[in-house]
């Protein structure tokens, strides 16, 4: 009997200590899992925060982008835009580059990056298409200044000014120079006619687009800026005109 009691008790030990490995080896493991676990989610949140971070920073880049696209746009058309009204007022139909002077300097391009037009699909596909070929446009309407200017002076410098009024020169032509500048004359015609429709219609367009694109960014970063028009450029855009050059059309506040 005393011997069978001893077998059980040693066989109960044997029995407890392994259970108790057991039990000690899965407390230990669900501990472990649980650390594990609690570090992969604070890791997933950490990089929640940086990959929204770095989304928001793309946001703004792009947004700044716009603005200047618009402003650009603007500022660009504008003296344009003035100079063909003054000389319709006048009662000219053609012509109208004597009164049209180059602009300089003349911005730099404007590239969306391709991280940058993804952050837009992501928030909404239709301003996608609609912002696309934005910095294309601007890209083109400034090669179209530059060619005008570049195709005016050559022209201008085969002048010689008779008389001065301000920054305009008047020179006496005879019909035998009139009929040799004629087509120099009706290309730079056509020069603005093509800078005034670039600068109004994707003057237009970019306006709509980055109004959208603001109200997307704000709809996904929470932003605390407000996209707003200075006052004296709001009848210009609604005329589909530009606004007045060398001044910024666009700026930021923070809400109050």
């Amino acid at each position: 009997m005393a011997t069978s009691t001893g077998s059980d008790i040693t066989l109960w030990a044997v029995v407890s200590a392994f259970g108790g490995t057991i039990i000690g080896a899965v407390l230990g493991g669900l501990i472990s899992y649980q650390l594990q676990r609690q570090s992969l989610v604070a890791t997933k949140a950490l990089h929640d925060d940086d990959r929204k971070e770095v989304r928001k920073a793309l946001g703004y880049r792009l947004l700044f982008k716009m603005i200047r696209l618009c402003s650009d746009l603007s500022q660009l058309g504008k003296p344009v835009n003035e100079a063909v009204s003054n000389a319709r007022a006048q009662g000219k139909s053609e012509e109208f580059w004597p009164l049209v002077l180059p602009i300089l300097p003349m911005p730099d391009p404007i590239k969306f990056s391709a991280e940058e037009m993804a952050l837009v699909l992501s928030l909404d596909n239709k301003l996608f298409n609609d912002m696309a070929a934005l910095d294309d446009l601007h890209k083109n309407a400034i090669a179209l200044f530059g060619l005008y200017a570049e195709k005016r002076t050559a022209l201008t410098d085969t002048l010689r000014p008779e008389a001065m009024t301000g920054n305009l020169g008047t020179t006496l032509l005879t019909r035998a120079e009139r009929d040799r500048m004629r087509p120099c004359s009706v290309e730079l015609d056509m020069l603005i006619h093509g800078m005034l429709e670039r600068t109004m219609q994707d003057g237009k367009i970019a306006w709509n687009c980055l109004g959208r694109l603001h109200q997307a960014l704000e709809k996904e970063f929470n932003l605390t800026h407000k996209l707003a028009l200075k006052e004296e450029y709001k009848d210009v855009l609604q005329e589909a005109a530009s606004a007045p050059a060398r001044s910024q059309a666009l700026y930021h506040h923070y809400k109050g």
